[in-house]
């Protein structure tokens, strides 16, 4: 996702507020990066995805970037990678649609 060279940082302090939505907690906040590593709360039962941990860039040229990585109990690994995959596409849905709110 691009986004105006102006819109980053507030994008940043959105995508703390879907993360914290979800159920992640920001482990690491860099504003000047624009730059935020959050993992999942023990105490959230969101199913086989549990204890994922998620990465939030935002480039200076106004580049949106989330990643999502850890394990779950599935059957196989495309279970998994499409499982991962959904989130990133939920998150990034999240944020993008609360930056034109």
């Amino acid at each position: 996702m691009q986004l105006e060279a102006g819109a980053r940082v507030s994008m940043w302090h959105r995508a703390i507020d879907v993360l914290l939505d979800e159920g992640y907690v920001p482990q690491v906040l860099n504003e000047a990066a624009c730059f935020i590593s959050a993992k999942q709360r023990d105490d959230v039962d969101v199913g086989a995805l549990a204890g994922t941990a998620a990465l939030v860039t935002i480039s200076p040229e106004g580049r949106l970037r989330l990643e999502v990585g850890g394990a779950g109990v599935y059957n196989s690994a495309s279970e998994l990678k499409r499982d991962i995959a959904a989130l990133e596409d939920k998150l990034i849905q999240e944020i993008a649609g609360r930056a034109q709110q």
